[in-house]
C-alpha cells in the first residue's frame, strides 16, 4: 500500500499505478483494485467505507445522465448543469465471514478520476433529483422502499485503491508500505508527527519512504545577529596568511605555549603584506608587546597593548615620520581586535555531558565542521547553551548553542567579541546554516 497525506498526491500515485499495471489504459479495467468510499447496503452484501475490492468484469460502456436545476448562488439563483456518469460492472468484496463475493452493481463513476474525497453537494443532489423524476406519483413509503434498492441511487461510490490517505489507513496494516512523507503539516510540529507515526505503522513488514523529513538535532536552530558582524578587511587579510611557524615565533622570543602573541604577530603581519616593511624585533612586557619595524634605512617602533581578555585595547607608534605614519595607517585594524589563545595544533579533548541529547549535539558540531578543516577547541557548558569555540588555521570563532527545556536546539548566538576572526565566524555560521 501506498500511503500519502492529501488526495491530489493519492490520485498521482494512483494514476502512476494504473500505468505500470495497465498501459494505454485510461478508464476502468477488470483486475483495478478499488476502494469503497461510502457505506453500500444490499441485501446480499454490506459493503463499508474504506474496504477494499477488485473489478471483475466492466459489463457496459458509460451511461451519462445530465441533470439540470436551479440554486441560489450569493443571492442569485442560477441555473446549473450536472452530468453523472454510471456504469455496469462486477465487483468482488469480502463479505462478513471474509469471503470473496462477487456483486453486479452500478458504478457511479464521477468519483473515480478526479481528486476529491467524495461527491460534491451538486452532485449529491442531482442524483436524489435523478431518483426523484423516475419515480414520480410515489407516496413516502414507496419512495423509501424504492430507494433502498434503486440501483442507481445505490450506484457504488470507489476510488482506485493503490494509493490511499493517511486518514483512510488508519486501522489497518499491511505487509509492505510505501510512505509519502512530505504533506502540507509544518514538520516539527506535533501534528505532523502524529501523522507520521500513523502512517509509517502501517506496516507489518517492510516501510519504504519517500521525501522523508532531514531532521537532525540543531537543526532547526535561528541565527540571532549573525547578519550584524562586522566583517573587516584585516580578518580576510589574516585568513590568507598561514599560521605562524615555530621558527619564526621562537625567532622573536615566542614559544608554543603562547598562542596569543603568535596571533597578534600573524595579525601584525597580515596587516603589512606588500608594504615591504619588516619585523625585526620584539620585546614582551606584561599584557604589552613592543615591536620594532624596519622599512629601507628607516626604524619604527610600536607598542600595542592587550587586557585579560585578550583583546588589543591600543597601539601607540612612537616618533615620527613618513614611516611612522605608514604603520599608523596599516596597523589601523589591530585595535580593538581579539587574540586567539588557541593553539594551531588543536587535540579535541573528551568531554562529560549531563544529557545524552548534548553528547549527540556535540558529535554533530564536530561532524559538520571537521568537513571543513574547522575543529572544536574548547566547549563550555552554561545555563540552557552550548559555547563552541571553533578553530583553523590559528583563528577562533566562538558560538553559542542554546537549547530548550524540550532538549530542542532553538537559537545559535555569534560570539564576536569573544572571536579572534570574524571571517571564520562568518564561515562558520554559513557553514552550519547549510548542514
Amino acid at each position: 500500500m501506498l500511503v500519502a497525506s492529501s488526495n491530489s498526491q493519492v490520485k498521482v500515485y494512483n494514476d502512476l499505478c494504473r500505468q505500470h499495471f495497465f498501459p494505454n489504459q485510461n478508464e476502468l479495467c477488470p483486475r483495478d483494485k478499488v476502494i469503497s468510499v461510502a457505506n453500500h447496503y444490499r441485501e446480499d452484501i454490506t459493503v463499508t467505507n474504506g474496504e477494499f475490492g477488485m473489478v471483475k468484469q466492466v459489463l457496459s460502456a458509460p451511461e451519462k445522465k445530465r441533470i439540470s436545476f436551479r440554486k441560489k448562488v450569493d443571492g442569485k439563483t442560477e441555473s446549473v448543469n450536472v452530468d453523472l456518469h454510471f456504469r455496469d460492472v462486477e465487483l468482488v468484496f469480502r463479505d462478513e465471514v471474509l469471503q470473496p463475493k462477487v456483486v453486479k452493481a452500478k458504478l457511479l463513476e464521477n468519483l473515480l478520476y478526479n481528486s476529491e474525497p467524495s461527491l460534491t453537494s451538486d452532485e449529491n443532489r442531482a442524483l436524489h433529483i435523478e431518483f426523484m423524476q423516475r419515480h414520480k406519483g410515489l407516496n413516502r413509503d414507496e419512495l423509501e422502499a424504492c430507494r433502498k434498492k434503486d440501483p442507481y441511487f445505490n450506484a457504488f461510490k470507489l476510488k482506485f485503491g493503490y494509493a490511499i490517505t493517511c486518514h483512510k489507513a488508519q486501522g489497518s496494516e499491511w505487509q509492505h508500505v510505501i510512505v509519502k512523507c512530505s504533506s502540507h503539516l509544518k514538520t516539527l510540529t506535533k501534528d505532523y508527527f502524529r501523522w507520521l507515526y500513523t502512517a509509517i505503522t502501517r506496516t507489518a513488514s517492510k516501510l519504504y519512504v519517500i521525501d522523508e523529513p532531514k531532521i537532525s538535532l540543531g537543526g532547526n536552530t535561528q541565527i540571532i545577529g549573525g547578519q550584524d558582524l562586522v566583517f573587516e578587511q584585516l580578518t580576510t587579510k589574516v585568513s590568507e596568511v598561514d599560521s605562524v611557524g615555530h621558527e619564526q615565533a621562537h625567532q622573536f622570543g615566542i614559544s608554543d605555549n603562547q598562542p596569543t602573541l603568535k596571533d597578534l604577530l600573524r595579525k601584525v603581519q597580515a596587516c603589512l603584506q606588500d608594504s615591504g616593511i619588516e619585523v625585526c624585533d620584539i620585546r614582551h612586557y606584561q599584557y604589552q608587546e613592543l615591536y620594532r619595524f624596519k622599512h629601507a634605512d628607516a626604524m619604527a617602533e610600536v607598542q600595542f597593548n592587550y587586557n585579560g581578555k585578550n583583546k588589543v585595547s591600543s597601539f601607540n607608534v612612537r616618533e615620527t615620520g613618513l614611516l611612522q605614519t605608514l604603520l599608523q595607517q596599516l596597523l589601523a585594524g589591530i585595535k580593538g581586535i581579539t587574540l586567539s589563545t588557541i593553539s594551531s595544533q588543536v587535540v579535541e579533548e573528551q568531554y562529560s555531558f549531563a544529557e545524552p541529547f548534548l553528547e549527540q549535539f556535540h558529535s554533530r558540531v564536530s561532524d559538520v565542521f571537521s568537513h571543513h578543516d574547522i575543529k572544536v577547541s574548547d566547549l563550555t557548558q552554561i545555563a540552557w547553551a552550548q559555547r563552541y569555540t571553533l578553530t583553523k588555521n590559528g583563528d577562533t570563532a566562538v558560538i553559542d548553542f542554546f537549547y530548550n527545556g524540550k532538549k530542542q536546539f532553538t537559537k545559535v548566538y555569534p560570539k564576536q567579541d569573544l572571536s579572534s576572526s570574524t571571517h571564520l565566524l562568518a564561515e562558520s555560521l554559513q557553514i552550519w546554516s547549510k548542514s
